[in-house]
């Protein structure tokens, strides 16, 4: 703080200015976090960034976050795998390779978690149902 007064004379006061909130970034499944923040006594009102780690597709996460941080202002998901620029089909020849091959590399390459036989079961009994209706 500066007092000037009419003498030209100048008194500093060092002041120490706290915010009204904080700024955050949290990381890790959304319902992690929501489950953290309903435990907190402090830092519900502080603004957020969210970094969500969850696989797959969420339905409405900044509505479930900011039921309990009601200042979350930003979430962004992280990226498992880097996505290479080279990767297209047509490098990869991709004529000359079946269903379950294109669709096991798109998996691993754009997925989550890790390609397993139970998934690839899945996967061929969706192919299979899919060429049948097709052929009606």
């Amino acid at each position: 703080m500066l007092d000037i007064n009419n003498k030209d004379a100048i008194n500093i006061d060092f002041k120490c200015l706290k915010p009204v909130r904080d700024l955050r970034v949290i990381k890790g499944n959304i319902e992690d976090l929501i489950e953290e923040a309903r435990e907190l006594e402090e830092g519900k009102e502080d603004y957020i960034q969210a970094i969500l780690t969850d696989d797959g597709e969420l339905i409405n996460p900044m509505e479930k976050l900011r039921a309990v941080y009601p200042n979350t202002m930003l979430i962004t998901r992280e990226r498992k795998r880097e996505i290479s620029e080279d990767k297209t089909s047509a490098k990869d020849e991709y004529k000359r390779k079946s269903k379950l091959e294109l669709f096991k590399e798109f998996y691993e390459d754009l997925g989550s978690g890790d390609y397993t036989e139970e998934k690839e079961v899945v996967l061929m009994n969706t192919i299979n149902e899919v060429l049948k209706s097709e052929v009606k």
